[in-house]
């Protein structure tokens, strides 16, 4: 689901636009200026003795799943997505980290 906002002020025109997997801001004195800035958080990396399932990328409303390799049991959200947190990017959850069983 998407939208598109707008907003006009001061002589400004600032615009958002939420489509699936990405959130575009543009800012703009006239139609003749407009400047684009594509959201995203910090690319999530695999964690120690895990790995990352299917494809991972970090545009706004992403979803990245882990999980740990056999032996080891997963501890923290294993999956996160990534949202707009009032001014910054963010993912959801706790950082996940792979524990050993025993």
């Amino acid at each position: 689901m998407g939208g598109l906002f707008a907003n006009k002020m001061w002589g400004f025109v600032f615009v958002k636009a939420y489509f699936p997997g990405v959130l575009l801001e543009s800012y703009g004195i006239s139609f003749w200026h407009i400047f684009y800035l594509v959201r995203s958080c910090v690319r999530l990396l695999p964690p120690r003795d895990g790995v990352i399932v299917g494809s991972c990328n970090n545009k706004y409303l992403s979803v990245c799943r882990m999980e740990c390799t056999e032996g080891y049991e997963a501890v923290g959200t294993v999956e996160r997505r990534c949202v707009e947190n009032k001014e910054y990017m963010t993912w959801t959850g706790t950082p996940m980290y792979c524990r050993g069983k025993g």
